[in-house]
């Protein structure tokens, strides 16, 4: 995810003074008529009007954060509004909620206001709690409106402001009122996709408009955020503005001389090197003296480096299990402590398995990122907290490998798909870089050879599945081994099939491809009429539907890995019949070299094969490149309904 906008900037306090457009109590007839909201007619709810204020100094050292929220419910569903909860940082009294209010405004004219206890904090964590409240009374047509002012002495990061939100947002305005003294870094996110005009403001389509003219940040007929498939965490692609803390000034005789805040690259590398619970845990023996003693006795055979460095996570797999504890990039306890209680953090797992490898003097490095869910990365802040997973980089006779200790089944090269989210920080003791987190291809081949007989199909299925589809599938395994799995998989939608002598192969050697093989007998599936028959050559389809139903998509889609899925379908002409129709050879390419779908029907020695390819390059596609690549769902749906068509001699 790219920021538009990295700016150092200072403002003098008194710059918010100015009116905002939104006033208590008092709204308009128009907005009492509305119905519908008329950029969204399908909107359950819409947010009239968004303003806040934030005001920043240095007399007392803390901001004050002004929020004014009015909303129009237009549905029964709408009124999921009804319930507001608003996060404050509670850890040492940080920050606390004061001037709360809130209303109804119904169309009679009435007004509802919510009474002091109406209003209830609830803890979330040692850290976090919430104010929450209930507006009561609700129907369609109701106005609700809300405001608070939040005071915290958390400067180093201001109250981030979402333009975007579940519902739509007619009119979004952030003021920020800051001193003069602070200085601050603030990025523009989600809007990597909005045209820029030559006045300073950014489109999008026909109606969204953003004008970042600080101290001012304003956005009108902002979109409803909607989830679709594909994407990593919400908080990646919704609009918003963020603010970080990169200097203080303070007063030197007659000037000001600047403190920085932000720490460089360089100092946390330092720190994390030297840092009980990192570092330490790799360079020092004595806190992996027990892993090494356990480990090193069974490489002794090994006479290559990838060979020892796989001796060492599968054994690591194998013997630790995860305690359940998200404990980020660090370590809870010393490595060996951890490793006798044969319970651990993945952080842990990490740091033993790169603590072994330095030790037989292979080439290893921690690798910092952040899961999927977790956020997207910011190499250009030096912000700590953005990690929360650590991977390690091991070159395994000269060829580098991302290696991630976890289920068993998952072999090195392959990290948690939860951890592929494009980038890592790599550190050494007197370096660092950011790298590129890109996967080897993953791969499935379903291959059906069968013959015709009655109205049955039966022949032989075979599957072959390399990368992260067969880890998928050697789970399922493990699951059931007698390949019922399978079974379930195929007599989905009516169809009626039977399955035996089911074989696997490969499920122990984890790097190879998972083979199975079952004989199959599928009842009913070849239709006669009058003198045709009718045959689908799709009997399997790892796709149900289309994933992509929004017509319009404002965001990225976002892989997690690439991928090619490949079927093919053999078939032996029964005696007796020829070739009416064959589905129609087709080929769709996605722009920019992203991928394509292609189907491919031939005959050769009394054989119909159909072979269909889906084959996506790319991790990511732009929205403008949404269109081709929803086209290219449809027309592979679309083949599903394809006939071999046979008529009787």
């Amino acid at each position: 995810m790219k920021y538009l906008f990295l700016i150092l900037f200072s403002f003098h306090v008194t710059l918010i003074l100015a009116q905002t457009q939104l006033e208590w109590g008092k709204c308009p007839i128009s907005d009492f008529q509305m119905e519908k909201y008329p950029q969204d007619t399908t909107a359950d709810a819409v947010i009239l009007q968004d303003v806040g204020i934030i005001t920043a100094t240095v007399d007392p050292f803390e901001y004050t954060f002004d929020h004014h929220r009015r909303m129009k419910i237009f549905t029964q569903n709408g009124m999921e509004q009804a319930t507001i909860t608003i996060p404050y940082y509670k850890e040492g009294g940080g920050e606390f909620i004061r001037k709360v209010k809130a209303q109804v405004l119904q169309p009679n004219g009435q007004h509802i206001e919510l009474q002091k206890t109406d209003f209830y904090k609830e803890e979330v964590s040692n850290y976090w709690a919430v104010l929450k409240f209930t507006f009561p009374n609700l129907q369609p047509g109701s106005i609700i409106e809300y405001k608070y002012e939040l005071v915290s002495n958390r400067l180093t990061e201001l109250k981030d402001w979402y333009f975007q939100q579940d519902i739509p947002v007619r009119y979004s305005h952030l003021k920020a009122g800051i001193s003069e003294r602070l200085q601050y870094i603030y990025l523009f996110q989600g809007a990597e996709y909005l045209q820029k005009q030559a006045d300073g403001t950014y489109l999008l389509g026909e109606s969204t408009i953003a004008k970042i003219n600080p101290p001012d940040y304003e956005m009108q007929n902002v979109p409803a955020f909607k989830q679709e498939p594909f994407t990593t965490t919400e908080d990646d692609y919704k609009s918003k503005i963020k603010f970080q803390l990169d200097k203080v000034l303070y007063p030197r005789g007659n000037e000001y001389y600047a403190e920085p805040v932000l720490s460089s690259w360089d100092e946390i590398r330092d720190k994390l090197w030297m840092y009980e619970f990192f570092g330490e845990q790799f360079t020092r023996k004595a806190n992996f003296k027990t892993v090494l003693e356990a480990v090193l006795p069974l490489t002794l055979a090994a006479n290559t480096q990838k060979t020892k460095a796989k001796i060492i996570y599968d054994y690591l797999a194998k013997n630790l299990a995860w305690n359940n504890i998200n404990a980020g990039i660090f370590a809870l306890e010393r490595l060996d402590k951890a490793f006798e209680k044969k319970s651990c953090t993945h952080s842990e797992a990490n740091l033993m398995l790169l603590a072994v490898l330095r030790e037989l003097e292979i080439e290893a490095h921690p690798i910092l990122t952040s899961s999927r869910d977790h956020g997207r990365l910011i190499p250009i802040s030096p912000i700590l907290d953005q990690f929360n997973y650590l991977l390690v980089q091991a070159k395994l006779d000269g060829e580098w490998l991302l290696l991630d200790v976890g289920d068993p089944l998952r072999p090195m090269g392959y990290p948690s798909v939860n951890a592929l989210n494009y980038k890592g920080w790599k550190l050494e003791r007197t370096k660092h870089e950011w790298i590129d987190i890109e996967m080897p291809l993953s791969k499935n081949t379903w291959v059906v050879r069968c013959t015709i007989e009655g109205n049955s199909l039966v022949g032989q299925f075979q599957t072959k599945s390399k990368g992260y589809y067969a880890l998928e599938e050697r789970m399922d395994y493990r699951e059931d081994n007698t390949g019922n799995y399978w079974s379930k998989k195929l007599n989905t939608g009516g169809i009626s099939m039977r399955i035996d002598s089911f074989t696997a192969s490969n499920y122990e050697d984890i790097e190879a491809d998972f083979v199975t093989n079952f004989r199959f007998n599928l009842q009913d599936w070849a239709t006669e009429n009058d003198n045709f028959l009718y045959i689908s050559p799709v009997i399997y389809a790892a796709l149900k539907e289309n994933p992509f139903k929004s017509e319009k998509r404002l965001y990225p889609v976002d892989y997690n890995y690439r991928f090619i899925n490949q079927y093919a379908f053999q078939v032996t002409i029964p005696s007796g019949y020829e070739i009416e129709q064959l589905p129609e050879n087709i080929e769709v390419l996605l722009p920019n070299k992203g991928g394509s779908f292609r189907v491919t029907t031939s005959t050769l020695n009394g054989k119909i094969q159909f072979l269909a390819n889906l084959d996506i390059k790319r991790l990511q596609y732009h929205p403008l490149e949404y269109a081709a690549l929803k086209d290219c769902y449809d027309t592979l749906i679309a083949k599903y309904d394809d006939m071999i068509v046979l008529k009787k001699l």
